[in-house]
C-alpha cells in the first residue's frame, strides 16, 4: 500500500471517528438534561446526593468518558464521607474521570457556569462555583463547602486554582482547606496523570488560553486516552492549620504526579478500574 493510500486510509478513519463519538455526545447530553430535569422534579433541587441520583450521575459520567475515548483507571480508595478530596488540575477531564468513580461534588471556577451546556448542567448537579479574584465570594465559596461537609458529602477542589500540563504541580492554596478544618472532615490527596501510548499525554492538558470547543475536537480526534486515579492515604488533620495541611496534599500528590510514565502506566501498579468508592460512600 503506497504511502499516499495509507494517508487517506488514516484520514478516514479519524473523520468516521470524531463523526460517531460527536453523534453519540450530542445524544448523551440531550440524555443528561432529561434525566436531570425527571430528578430534579422527582427529589428535588439536591436530587444529586439522594442514592439514585448519584448511580444515576456516575453511570451518565462513565459513559461519557467511554464515547470521548477517556479509559479511567483507580489506584486507591476513597476515605469516605465527609472528605475533602484535593487534587491536581490539569483538563476539564478530571471531572469526567473523578465523577466517573465516585459521586463527589466539586469546586469550579466561575466561567464554567457560562460554558455551553457543560455549565447548566454543572450547576444543576450542585457544583459550587468560586470567583478567586473577590475575598468575600471565596469566604461565600467555603462556608458553601462547609455545609456540604457537615452533610456528611465528598467535595473534589483543585487547589492549584488553575490547570496545568501534569508534568508538575503548583502550590495548594490553602483557602479551600478552611472548610475541611471548621467541619472537622478529613483530607484525601488524589493525583491525576494522563497517559497516552506509554507517555505523558500533550492532548488532555487543557491550559493558557485553549478554548473548550477546540480541545473537545482534539479530544475526539484522537485515539483513547489513560486517565489514572491515584486516591491517596488522607492528610492527618489533628491540630494542624490549613496552610501545613495544604502543603502536605501537595506533597503527596507532587510525588505521585512526578512517578516516572512507565509506573503510571504499567499493569504492575496495582491499578483498578472499578469504582473508587465504597458502599458506605455511596449511601
Amino acid at each position: 500500500m503506497s504511502d499516499t493510500s495509507i494517508a487517506v486510509d488514516s484520514a478516514v478513519r479519524v473523520s468516521l471517528r470524531v463523526l460517531a463519538r460527536a453523534v453519540l455526545l450530542l445524544g448523551h447530553v440531550a440524555l443528561a438534561f432529561v434525566l436531570s430535569s425527571w430528578l430534579q422534579h422527582r427529589y428535588g433541587p439536591r436530587w444529586h446526593q439522594c442514592l439514585t441520583g448519584k448511580r444515576v450521575k456516575m453511570w451518565w459520567t462513565r459513559r461519557l468518558g467511554e464515547i470521548i475515548g477517556l479509559r479511567i483507571h483507580t489506584r486507591g480508595r476513597i476515605v469516605g464521607s465527609p472528605v475533602l478530596l484535593a487534587a491536581n488540575h490539569v483538563s476539564w477531564l478530571d471531572i469526567v474521570a473523578i465523577a466517573a468513580v465516585s459521586p463527589a461534588c466539586f469546586v469550579a471556577k466561575s466561567e464554567v457556569r457560562a460554558w455551553p451546556l457543560i455549565g447548566r448542567l454543572a450547576e444543576r448537579c450542585g457544583t459550587v462555583f468560586l470567583v478567586r479574584v473577590r475575598a468575600s465570594v471565596l469566604q461565600e465559596a467555603v462556608e458553601a463547602i462547609t455545609r456540604e461537609l457537615n452533610l456528611g458529602n465528598a467535595i473534589v477542589v483543585f487547589p492549584e486554582g488553575t490547570s496545568t500540563d501534569g508534568t508538575d504541580v503548583k502550590c495548594f492554596r490553602p483557602a479551600l482547606f478552611e472548610a475541611a478544618v471548621a467541619s472537622h472532615s478529613r483530607i484525601q490527596p488524589l493525583a491525576l496523570c494522563y497517559e497516552r501510548d506509554g507517555v505523558r499525554d500533550n492532548i488532555a492538558p487543557f491550559i493558557g488560553e485553549d478554548d473548550l470547543v477546540r480541545h473537545l475536537l482534539r479530544i475526539i480526534k484522537a485515539r483513547a486516552s489513560n486517565v489514572h486515579l491515584h486516591f491517596l492515604p488522607p492528610v492527618d488533620c489533628e491540630n494542624a492549620a490549613r496552610a501545613q495541611l495544604a502543603n502536605a496534599a501537595c506533597a503527596r500528590v507532587r510525588t505521585a504526579v512526578l512517578a516516572p510514565p512507565a509506573r503510571i502506566g504499567s499493569r504492575d501498579a496495582a491499578i483498578s478500574e472499578q469504582p473508587a468508592y465504597s458502599a458506605s460512600t455511596i449511601d
